[in-house]
Formats: structure tokens, C-alpha cells, sequence
């Protein structure tokens, strides 16, 4: 019975030693063209995004590097366990190029613009170390 009462307490604090990360993109205006967007963690692939395409993350905590192709895309991720963030991910035109972001998003934002987006199909994602998570916020 103490070993029962023992795993129940500690079952919820297994499930916080990660934080959860999740990735979107919306359909955008001034666009080219829809293809999808590279998104690199730590230098190696993470993940391919098409728009209207939402995917999530469970990462250890620590300080992690993320970034499209250009260099300006770069964003620096400082995961705390048990946190959520949302990052959109962003492709457009720009003069006679593409301008590519990555940026923090506010949940109540994030939760709104995600809302009848897709489920980044399994092909799409690059880093199968991670574990997926395929649930909307």
C-alpha cells in the first residue's frame, strides 16, 4: 500500500522533467510560394513545416539554439521543466528574397491561431529522438 500511495506522488513529478515546446505556422500573406520551412535544433534537423501545421516537443530543461537557413531566424530557447512555449514559425517575402523568423508567442495567442491548423505529418519531422506530442494545447 506505501509503495502504491509512494508511485502515485510520484507519477506527477516524472511527468514535469520536461517542457513542452510547440511549433506553428500559419498560412501567410506575401508569400512566394507554401513550401516548408527547415527548423534546426542545436545545428541538426528538427523539423520541415508546410503552413497551417502545428507540431510539439517534450525537451529536457537546458538552453537550446534553434534557427532556420538565415542567420536572423536564430532564437534561443531556455526550457524550465513543466513550462509550455510556442514558437511561430514564419516565411515571407521579402524585396527579392524570403525573410524567415522565429518567434515567442504569448499561449492564449498561440492556443487562438493554432486552433484548426493540421498535425505536422511523421515524414516532416527530422529529430525522432524527441518525444512527439500530438495533442493541441
Amino acid at each position: 500500500m506505501k509503495f502504491l500511495l509512494a508511485l502515485l506522488f510520484l507519477i506527477p513529478l516524472l511527468q514535469t522533467e520536461t517542457a513542452t515546446v510547440y511549433f506553428y505556422r500559419v498560412e501567410e500573406v506575401g508569400r512566394l510560394d507554401s513550401r516548408k520551412v527547415e527548423v534546426k535544433l542545436e545545428g541538426k534537423g528538427l523539423l520541415s513545416m508546410p503552413e497551417e501545421n502545428f507540431i510539439g516537443f517534450k525537451v529536457p530543461p537546458g538552453k537550446y539554439g534553434l534557427k532556420m537557413r538565415q542567420k536572423q531566424s536564430e532564437l534561443l530557447l531556455t526550457a524550465e521543466a513543466g513550462k509550455t512555449y510556442y514558437i511561430r514559425v514564419s516565411q515571407t517575402a521579402s524585396g527579392f528574397g524570403m525573410n524567415q523568423s522565429l518567434t515567442f508567442m504569448q499561449p492564449e495567442q498561440a492556443v487562438y491561431q493554432m486552433r484548426d491548423m493540421k498535425l505536422l505529418e511523421d515524414k516532416n519531422i527530422k529529430n525522432k529522438a524527441l518525444e512527439v506530442v500530438r495533442e493541441k494545447p
